[in-house]
């Protein structure tokens, strides 16, 4: 088989992996290859330029497949453009590639994939302004990191020992992280922990977001959140787990909303939530990270990445602009004689929904839901 295309391809059956590379095809009876170094251009973008990877490597942990590559200089040398990301693509046939990840990482996990019929992997590089780039869970300028799990001396103390029946069973790690992002923090015990911060003033307004990875695996945990204090009262945004709390302080409204097994990024209207169950805005001291597995064997693991303020990245609510006239002859524009149709329409600025519903309170008794309605009242009156 002759290919150019620097890729990479291993058969799961024979444990064996194809090396597809400068026009030859090598196979290695062992769980680990190196395809030769090759870099080809592909820049048919006018956004940003795109260079295969070198030294793609594969190796097998369990049944996951881990490619591993050497990393692209930091600035593209003949456009000047910086290195955004690393894409990776997989299919089985090489016509079939499809992009299933992005990392600014030089590895990558695909989970349970050595489990398939041979298959084929490519990285490429992709550089460029990152604004274009930029993913919905990225952080924009005017957002504020309020922890990226970068620290690899993170002081997490237990929640309570009641609680916290494998205190030592977390890390920081950079098995899995969101795509921006280079570690995470991983639970996988029967796991409550706690984290002091500097003081996090909340306003009525205050939206956070954090990306949580709840692994699917044999077991499903019990419970499994992130919370925060301010020494006195606790809030908890339940994510996943088999047992539902249906008390004031866990929020339960995302719990098992996003399948397990990938990233989701939750957001959260912190300020608000908690100003209306406590009655004031608190000051926040303490994060809470729960991976209850009461029972469990083994353990369900959970993973949690950059906790973001985005408060000034949330858009502005939709501003209704509403106008009506007469649709009979000359009339007194603050007077409509009875028996008169009436015109309405309806525009909403700032939007961002693609549909928009509307409902119109004639002030009668009726109404409609139309963007556009008319009405004739049929009686005299102020409505």
């Amino acid at each position: 088989m002759v290919n150019r295309m620097g890729l990479i391809m291993f058969d799961s059956k024979a444990a064996t992996i194809l090396l597809l590379t400068l026009g030859f095809a090598l196979f290695v009876p062992r769980q680990t290859g190196v395809a030769a170094p090759q870099l080809e251009s592909l820049s048919d973008s006018p956004v940003y330029d795109r260079i295969i990877v070198d030294s793609l490597r594969c190796v097998f942990d369990g049944n996951d497949v881990i490619l591993i590559w050497s990393p692209l200089p930091r600035m593209n040398p003949e456009t000047g453009n910086p290195l955004a990301v690393y894409r990776i693509y997989h299919g089985r046939e090489i016509g079939s590639l499809e992009p299933i990840s992005a990392t600014a990482r030089t590895h990558f996990r695909h989970r349970g994939a050595r489990a398939q019929s041979a298959a084929l992997y490519r990285v490429v590089a992709e550089y460029g302004r990152k604004n274009d780039l930029r993913r919905s869970y990225a952080p924009r300028r005017d957002d504020t990191i309020l922890l990226d799990f970068e620290d690899e001396e993170l002081d997490l103390q237990s929640y309570s020992e009641d609680e916290d029946i494998d205190p030592d069973n977390w890390e920081i790690t950079d098995r899995e992280s969101l795509p921006e992002s280079e570690h995470s923090l991983r639970l996988f015990g029967n796991t409550w922990k706690r984290l002091a911060v500097e003081a996090i003033q909340l306003t009525d307004s205050t939206v956070w977001s954090i990306g949580i990875l709840s692994v699917d695996g044999d077991t499903l945990a019990d419970l499994q959140a992130f919370g925060f204090s301010d020494g006195e009262r606790r809030l908890y945004y339940t994510c996943h787990g088999m047992r539902c709390i249906w008390e004031e302080p866990w929020i339960v409204s995302y719990q098992d909303v996003h399948g397990r097994g990938e990233w989701h990024v939750y957001r959260m209207a912190v300020g608000y939530d908690w100003l209306i169950r406590y009655g004031y805005l608190p000051e926040i001291d303490e994060l809470f990270f729960i991976n209850d597995n009461d029972g469990n064997d083994p353990p369900s693991d959970l993973y949690f990445d950059e906790l973001i303020d985005i408060t000034e990245s949330i858009p502005p609510d939709p501003i209704p602009v509403v106008s009506w006239h007469y649709l009979g002859g000359d009339y007194d524009p603050q007077v409509v004689g009875m028996g008169g149709a009436v015109g309405f329409s309806a525009e909403v600025a700032n939007r961002e929904a693609d549909e928009i519903s509307y409902w119109w309170d004639f002030g009668d008794g009726t109404g409609s839901e139309e963007q556009n309605p008319t009405h004739l009242f049929h009686r005299d009156g102020l409505y």
